[in-house]
Order: C-alpha cells, then sequence, then structure tokens
C-alpha cells in the first residue's frame, strides 16, 4: 500500500540551507518509519502539483483571495503557497484510495491493514488538523475545488481571523477549518476525530502504544523551553524530539 507526502524547498531567506537540510532528515525519516511497517512512501513535489490542468486557477485564487482579504502577498511568504500546492499534487499523482500525510507524522507502528480498514470514502483522519487523509485523486481535487468556488467565503473567513490568530496568511489546515460545514454540507467526505494521530508531548511524553506521532511545529515551539534545547533552532530541536522517540 502506497502512503504519499509533499515535499518542496522553500525559496528565499524565510529558511536557511542548514534548516532545509534538516527537512531533508525529516523526510528521509519519515519515508524510514513508513517503510518499516510494511507501506510504500512516495514523495510527491513541485512538478507533481504545478503539471496538473488546474493548478494555476487553483493557486491564483489562494493568492487573489489573500491580497483581497489582508493586501498579503504570498510571493512575499513561499511557505504558505507550498501549503497549498501538495493538494494540487495529491489530485494529479495519487493512485487509487491512497493514505497522504505530511511528512512530520511519523510512523511507529500503524499498518497497511488498518489502513484497509478505513471507510470507502474520503476521510480526514486527524479532526480538522489536515496533516493525514485517505482519498482518490477526484476526491481530492473536489477539495482544491472547493477551495476555488468559496473564495470569496475565504476571503471573509481571513479578514475575521486576521485579528483573532493574529496573521495575514493561511495554510491547508486554516483552509480545512474554515470549510469544514461547507465539505459537509456538500457531502464531500467525511472528517474523523482526533484519535488516530497523536500529537508530540514534549512534557507528558505520553506516546506509548501510539501509532502515528505528529511532530507538528506548534508543540516543537512549546517544546523550546528545555534547557536541554538552549542554542538550538526549531527544526534542530524537532529532529532531537524525534530521534528521541525512535532511539531512546
Amino acid at each position: 500500500m502506497k502512503v504519499y507526502t509533499y515535499y518542496e524547498e522553500i525559496e528565499g531567506e524565510s529558511r536557511s540551507d542548514s534548516d532545509r537540510d534538516l527537512q531533508k532528515t525529516l523526510l528521509n525519516t519519515w519515508i524510514s518509519t513508513w517503510k518499516q511497517n510494511g507501506f510504500e512512501p512516495v514523495v510527491l513535489g513541485k512538478e507533481d502539483a504545478q503539471s496538473h490542468p488546474m493548478h494555476k486557477k487553483y493557486i491564483d485564487s489562494i493568492i487573489s483571495a489573500h491580497k483581497e482579504a489582508n493586501n498579503s502577498d504570498l510571493h512575499k511568504h513561499p511557505y504558505w503557497i507550498v501549503a497549498h500546492n501538495e493538494w494540487m499534487a495529491f489530485a494529479n499523482s495519487v493512485e487509487g484510495r491512497a493514505l497522504v500525510c505530511d511528512y512530520d507524522v511519523l510512523n511507529f507502528s500503524y499498518t497497511p491493514e488498518m489502513a484497509s480498514a478505513l471507510p470507502n470514502k474520503f476521510v480526514w483522519l486527524d479532526g480538522l488538523c489536515s496533516c493525514m487523509a485517505k482519498g482518490t485523486k477526484e476526491e481530492y481535487l473536489s477539495f482544491c475545488e472547493l477551495i476555488v468556488s468559496e473564495k470569496d467565503y475565504l476571503v471573509s473567513e481571513m479578514k475575521a481571523h486576521k485579528e483573532l490568530w493574529g496573521r495575514t496568511e493561511f495554510g491547508d489546515q486554516d483552509y480545512l477549518q474554515f470549510l469544514e460545514g461547507k465539505f459537509k454540507k456538500n457531502r464531500l467526505g467525511l472528517i474523523f476525530p482526533q484519535t488516530r494521530v497523536s500529537l508530540y508531548d514534549h512534557e507528558g511524553k505520553t506516546h506509548e502504544g501510539q501509532h502515528l506521532i505528529h511532530f507538528a511545529h506548534d508543540t516543537i515551539y512549546r517544546a523550546r523551553n528545555d534547557p536541554a534545547f538552549e542554542g538550538m533552532s526549531i527544526e534542530q530541536i524537532r529532529l532531537k524530539c524525534v530521534s528521541d522517540l525512535i532511539e531512546p
């Protein structure tokens, strides 16, 4: 069984060469953990996203929505373009009904049998976190089409959340949260409770028996208060947290 992720190097000065190397190390760790548990990991990239016939319409809609909402130029914040590119890559390249996930979701004991037991529908597997889903390329495309068709609504949501969340750029997870009601109303798929993916917990370290662990940046930012991480970058801390769990 294949499992897909998306990796695209972020251009510009927002990420250092050192951090890019650390991202590649994390990506290779993702490949290793999924392969060890019986999956065939597949890494998609920028060309997979941009070669879809709808890509320009899709990404132009996202860029213009940000401009209209908060006068934000995503070309100056390339991370957020990358965050949206992945769904177009999945819509272009996955085979059959396939798992997709972020490459910071590592597999500790999740099996193809567990994935096969999921409903024969498009499902988000971690609530309103977009880190993991299962579906066909047509179903991933349906989410991209929803984003384009609901541009005006998304503009209003981004305006409303500027002060609430303290930022002017929004990624794929934000869009999933904004579109939850419309996703359900249009019967595009299911949104499962947050029970299948465990969020990394540096303080509690409640990871025993967890099949999938998400080393999300938010939790790593909280972990940096540990004196053991003094002088380390966020990406260095994240890899240290990963290695401490994989090789205790």
